[in-house]
């Protein structure tokens, strides 16, 4: 469990020590396989990531309390998505200490879904000066997220890669109005409080993450202004979006479908029952 930015000296370390068979690097990176591949080989490798919210005060550990119902979730997978029985057998191992373990067949495009969603949001807090509460209460900042977002998935899809898991591609088609609704509502989730407690130690992850996402656009040759804008937000001289600013409008175009649909299907049902009356 390493940063993105001080992932490939550790791996060039582990390099050194042939007696450990393989090593599972949890965590956010989205350069895909192949440099973690060229630092360890391909055959020692596994990648996953770990779905827990905390952080440190005090010299103590603070995680969030998720419930005796639910454990404690992780994904893992090999780089190259084959099945194997080391991946079955770390899972076994991980799911007798409690955990809940999925085995994705494709685990770079859950990563990079997960920094398309995660990296947008960090940035949009330090677009607004680095305070979470001051971002939900800032219309504009909430938007660069959703545009942020929706931009980075349509980059993936341009490179043809998954959006996983599959609950994550509901906000890349959503009307603007709508995703910045449910954005809303996600980010009052109470364990986010842990995610953003100490924005400023994710700085240096953030913008090796916000560098590897930035390669993937040109890869893809799609324009990303808001991501852009919300990157340069990870400088610390950049200008903070004032609180509450509500400059940027909002795009309707899409929502007249999402409306039209259910008040046909409405009319139509309607039509049958007073046929069936009369």
């Amino acid at each position: 469990a390493v940063g993105a930015h001080k992932l490939l000296p550790v791996l060039e370390d582990l390099r050194k020590l042939p007696l450990i068979p393989s090593v599972l690097v949890v965590g956010n990176y989205a350069a895909g396989p192949t440099p973690l591949i060229q630092a360890l080989g391909k055959d020692r490798l596994l990648m996953g990531f770990f779905l827990a919210s905390a952080t440190i005060a005090d010299g103590k550990v603070f995680v969030a309390d998720y419930g005796p119902e639910r454990k404690l979730r992780m994904v893992i997978g090999e780089p190259d998505g084959e099945a194997a029985g080391r991946t079955e057998k770390l899972a076994g191992m991980f799911e007798a200490a409690g955990f809940s373990v999925e085995v994705s067949d494709d685990i770079d495009a859950w990563l990079k879904t997960h920094a398309a969603m995660i990296v947008p949001l960090t940035c949009g807090v330090y677009s607004v000066g680095g305070d979470y509460h001051v971002l939900a209460d800032t219309p504009d900042g909430m938007l660069l997220v959703v545009r942020g977002i929706q931009e980075a998935f349509a980059v993936q899809r341009r490179l043809g890669i998954p959006i996983l898991p599959k609950s994550s591609q509901v906000i890349a088609g959503l009307p603007e109005p709508v995703a910045l609704a449910f954005l809303r509502r996600f980010s009052r989730q109470p364990d986010l409080e842990y995610v953003f407690a100490h924005t400023e130690h994710l700085r240096g992850e953030i913008t090796c993450l916000a560098e590897q996402m930035t390669l993937m656009a040109q890869q893809a040759d799609l324009p990303t202004p808001s991501l852009d804008r919300l990157f340069a937000a990870l400088h610390p001289a950049s200008q903070p979006i004032p609180q509450g600013s509500r400059d940027l409008r909002l795009s309707w175009k899409w929502l007249l479908p999402w409306v039209a649909l259910p008040v046909a299907v409405a009319a139509v049902i309607g039509i049958k029952n007073l046929r069936k009356r009369k």
